[in-house]
């Protein structure tokens, strides 16, 4: 598991436990349990909260969870206290919007891509070559290229290590590629099976990308946000200029 995979799990873990012990459902902390009296619990429910963006599916988890530790007899909140817990849960989770795009100031003399509004202009013997590193530009490392992949099955004609111009047509098309891919991750699909949905991705073909793999290398919320964070990005500038670049640099 990566930094920013257990950075951003982590995350999830702390609203989790604010939830769970600020509900207190048995009501053990009031009457002066530890803190760490519901951390078994929470441990159990973490890893649905930061898989799943379902209500329904979170709530049946977490009252399971209680019911399993704590009984019938014990364990007697009404179902609406734990839809509330559930959708609290996940309305903190996805206030953490953090994403894999890099500020500028922080980029390296190569091996990113940048995200250009506009058709980039390429040099030649009486032309004057395009600028890069735009102020409103959005930027990936190259060497996040597990994050890169997904993004490249919606470019047409993507080029890895050149530049790739998505004009109308392709720029819709890459906008709604990036909006179905989020829903089906928030829905609580993996990666390759968001890009298999869409056909996009072929496990028999594509299989050296194995799902377990994809999981592993990236941080299912902040691909999510960026994937939604690209195409409000590329619809903005599909407006103003008419097409969107993408620069192997």
């Amino acid at each position: 598991m990566s930094k920013q995979l257990r950075d951003s799990y982590r995350e999830v873990y702390d609203i989790v436990k604010r939830s769970v012990d600020k509900w207190d459902c048995i009501g053990l902390l009031e009457m002066g349990a530890p803190q760490d009296e519901y951390d078994i619990e929470i441990a159990r429910i973490v890893p649905v909260a930061y898989r799943t963006n379902d209500t329904k599916e979170l709530a049946d988890k977490i009252e399971n969870i209680f019911i399993e530790y704590f009984g019938k007899d014990t364990y007697k909140s009404p179902r609406k206290d734990v839809d509330a817990i559930a959708e609290e849960i996940l309305e903190n989770k996805y206030k953490l919007k953090p994403t894999y795009f890099i500020p500028k100031n922080e980029l390296p003399g190569s091996c990113y891509y940048e995200f250009q509004g506009g058709e980039y202009k390429v040099g030649g013997f009486f032309r004057r070559a395009g600028k890069i590193k735009l102020d409103n530009s959005l930027y990936l490392y190259e060497d996040e290229l597990s994050c890169m992949s997904p993004f490249s099955y919606f470019a047409k004609d993507f080029s890895m290590f050149g530049i790739t111009c998505l004009k109308e047509q392709n720029a819709t098309e890459f906008i709604k590629h990036l909006r179905h891919f989020a829903e089906l991750l928030r829905s609580g699909k993996n990666i390759a099976a968001a890009l298999e949905q869409m056909g996009l991705y072929n496990p028999r073909i594509d299989g050296s990308w194995s799902e377990e793999d994809m999981f592993n290398s990236l941080d299912m919320i902040k691909l999510q946000n960026t994937a939604d964070v690209l195409a409000d990005w590329t619809e903005k500038q599909l407006e103003i200029h008419g097409a969107v670049s993408i620069l192997g640099i």
